[in-house]
């Protein structure tokens, strides 16, 4: 049997280390709330910073089972096509449609020049991209008619008129004339019309 006096020393002893468990998992508790809040810190770092844009893959996990049902829903059976579905926010036939899809395109082109990829071809289908292809068909035939009927033009005046700078003068103005008509039907159609074209 133990005496009172062994087991009130007893007690305190029990009572210390209790006290010293408590005291230690007080300061872990501590220094966990402390990492947590750095890796809260470093998170939000992160997102707001350029690695935020892009995603990795640890190499360990590009041959897991899971991966390949990603593989097969975004490439080709042979793995050498990648397709990727992008929607825009704006209207698809918009201007700013066919300006994000030229960024899109040209970003696109320029991170992949940085990786193993460089040599890979780019494709951009859907509605702007066709909206896309046929604004730079249709302004590069436009400055093409409009170089070959200045210079009819210009040979055409120059042969009845008998002068270089008589035609030199009229095909200058017919430019400021068609450049001006331009201008004001644009600044009309945005201000009174309040659209960015006409259909």
């Amino acid at each position: 049997m133990l005496s009172r006096t062994q087991k009130k020393v007893e007690r305190r002893m029990q009572l210390t280390n209790l006290q010293i468990g408590l005291t230690t998992a007080t300061s872990s508790l501590t220094k966990i709330q402390t990492g947590l809040g750095s890796i809260q810190s470093y998170l939000g770092d992160l997102a707001t910073s350029p690695a935020a844009n892009q995603f990795n893959i640890p190499t360990g996990e590009l041959h897991n089972q899971q991966m390949e049902t990603v593989y097969d829903t975004y490439m080709s059976a042979n793995r050498h096509l990648t397709e990727i579905t992008v929607v825009l926010k704006v209207d698809p036939s918009s201007q700013a449609a066919i300006r994000d899809v030229k960024r899109l395109t040209k970003d696109l082109q320029a991170q992949l020049k940085a990786t193993n990829l460089s040599d890979a071809t780019v494709a951009v289908g859907g509605q702007s991209a066709q909206n896309v292809d046929l604004s730079n068909l249709a302004t590069s035939d436009f400055w093409r008619t409009a170089l070959i009927m200045s210079l009819g033009i210009f040979l055409v005046l120059v042969f009845f008129t008998r002068s270089v700078l008589q035609p030199i003068m009229i095909i200058l103005t017919l430019l400021g004339t068609y450049f001006t008509s331009i201008s004001l039907t644009d600044w009309i159609t945005r201000t009174w019309l309040d659209t960015s074209m006409l259909s």
